[in-house]
């Protein structure tokens, strides 16, 4: 959830968006992914049977593996030439990043049981990126 934060503000932060590639923060944010998906799937010694009892009953498991699910066109369609072969499209698809940060915010306040200061922090740093991102593309 924090790199998509910083996905998502490095427009806005003139002084390092020459030196910052997206692309890689995505990759590697998706990669993070997978690794907390496999540990999860470690954790609960690859059974498949109680796997699919949690992502039945538990809603935070639910939230976890749509915004997983949801994050693959992203990384398949993350090279140039598919970028140019979709054209309008493809910005409309990568848009999918702000469902996946709702998902990822919501698994992770599902999971929380008692201290909530991280996950405020995270949603007034996101809602301030947005506030800004919105007032400095509409003007």
């Amino acid at each position: 959830m924090s790199m998509i934060i910083i996905i998502l503000s490095v427009p806005l932060l003139y002084f390092v968006k020459n030196f910052i590639d997206r692309r890689s923060l995505g990759l590697i944010t998706f990669v993070v992914t997978l690794f907390h998906f496999f540990l999860y799937l470690l954790d609960n010694s690859f059974n498949f049977k109680y796997i699919m009892s949690d992502l039945i009953s538990l809603w935070f498991i639910q939230a976890g593996y749509l915004a997983l699910l949801l994050f693959i066109p992203l990384v398949l369609t993350s090279t140039d030439k598919l970028r140019n072969k979709l054209g309008n499209k493809w910005f409309t698809l990568h848009r999918l990043i702000y469902l996946i940060l709702v998902l990822s915010l919501l698994h992770y306040y599902l999971i929380i049981k008692a201290d909530y200061f991280l996950f405020n922090l995270y949603l007034a740093i996101l809602l301030a990126i947005l506030i800004i991102k919105r007032r400095v593309y509409s003007s």
